[in-house]
Parts: C-alpha cells; structure tokens; sequence
C-alpha cells in the first residue's frame, strides 16, 4: 500500500495520479484528485497552503472514490459542501475489480 508523500513548495509536487489533501495552520483545507498533481496545481484556485499531503494512485478512478470517502468524513471548509460534482464525476466512470484480474 502506498503512503500519504508530504510537500511544502509547489516545485517539489510530483507528476503522479493520486489524491492530495492540503494544509493551512495544521488543518486539512481542501481535498483533490487529479491524473496529473503538478498540473493540477499550476492552475489552482486556492494559493494559500502550508503543505500537501499527497498519496499516489495505480488510477484515477481509485483516486476519485479515495476522495469522495475523505472529503464526507473530513469536511474541508473549500470543498463545495452539497455539490453535484460526485454525481456527474460518477456518469462515465468504469470500476474495475482488481482482485479478478
């Protein structure tokens, strides 16, 4: 099993698939999952961070299910609290059973 990796400069962030929790006054802020991280933060809306926690992904899709799980237990205050994002993230997705294959 892969561990959460810890960044405190935005250069030090991998190109990885995965999900990132970031950090502001030791607290989790926000919770994403991107194929791309770096790319993900070259562009983010959100600036301020202390550092981000980081847990690379074999996929996407279990990158996205691993966030879904943490931002309902977590409740990051960025996170769009009552969005339809997981609704419409979960129209095209295909989960595959790794222990068949």
């Amino acid at each position: 099993m892969t561990h959460w990796n810890t960044y405190q400069n935005k250069s030090d962030v991998p190109v990885t698939c995965g999900v990132y929790a970031m950090y502001k006054d030791g607290e989790v802020i926000y919770i994403g999952a991107s194929k791309d991280i770096r790319k993900r933060f070259s562009n983010h809306m959100i600036k301020e961070w202390d550092l981000v926690k980081i847990k690379p992904m074999a996929t996407f899709g279990a990158a996205h299910t691993l966030e879904e799980k943490l931002i309902k237990r977590l409740h990051p205050p960025f996170n769009a609290a009552g969005s339809r994002r997981n609704e419409l993230g979960n129209r095209h997705r295909i989960t595959i059973d790794h222990d068949l294959y």
